[in-house]
């Protein structure tokens, strides 16, 4: 079994504590009110629970050499992640709605460049890990990658909430931690001769999406597309 599962459960539960800090004033402390939260809300946390529960059972049942289980709820998550890109797609686009009765159109479809590039790369690296399932270390890097998509509105929220911080400053703060984390995991990889490569392609794909969201909003290409991908969807 490669190593690296080993202790892996540790920077699960820091994901799991960003995110459960990030959304404790807007959504959990608010859980048992009533009326407060919409019923897609709870539905979407439901699942990402879920996920998270896959997320730490599957190194445990690998490194106890439960392969036949370790697969079995592995054949859950082609039912759970259909779901959640569904959940993920009907809380951004409630998140649209909601904002176009505040903001012009062109600062509501600029919003858009978070939550939608993360449903892309949450599907992409799950596809990845899906297409390397007999190849276990690239598989586990994969699916690391997805917990590693969390980072970004777990801790951005954190730190308005709790720190004080602007939006943008929390934006660009989540991007940093998570590439701090994929460059750590890489360079640990490259040192031990370990499987580095998925490490090399998430490092690049999360870059990417941060240059994307600096430069990217107000454009006339991302403007242009993004508008018609909520004139079809989200009007």
């Amino acid at each position: 079994m490669d190593k690296a599962y080993n202790y892996i459960w540790v920077l699960f539960s820091l994901i799991l504590a960003f995110v459960f800090l990030g959304f404790f004033k807007s959504y959990f402390s608010l859980f048992s009110t009533i009326g407060k939260i919409p019923v897609s809300h709870h539905f979407h946390t439901f699942l990402f629970i879920l996920w998270f529960v896959l997320l730490f059972i599957q190194p445990f049942l690998i490194k106890h050499g439960k392969v036949n289980l370790h697969r079995l709820f592995g054949k859950f998550s082609f039912i759970l992640v259909p779901l959640l890109i569904i959940s993920i797609f009907i809380v951004t686009k409630t998140q649209y709605q909601r904002e176009i009765l505040l903001y012009p159109r062109s600062q509501c479809i600029a919003n858009l460049i978070i939550p939608l590039p993360q449903l892309v790369i949450f599907v992409l690296l799950y596809v990845l890990a899906m297409v390397h399932v007999k190849n276990t270390g690239y598989h586990m890097r994969y699916i690391i990658g997805t917990s590693l998509v969390l980072i970004g509105p777990g801790l951005g929220r954190a730190l308005i909430s709790l720190g004080g911080i602007s939006f943008q400053k929390s934006v660009q703060l989540s991007f940093f931690v998570t590439e701090l984390i994929l460059a750590g995991l890489l360079l640990s990889d490259i040192k031990k001769g370990n499987r580095y490569k998925p490490y090399a392609v998430l490092l690049t794909i999360f870059i990417a999406c941060h240059l994307g969201w600096f430069f990217m909003p107000q454009s006339l290409i991302w403007q242009t597309l993004c508008g018609k991908f909520v004139s079809l969807f989200f009007e």
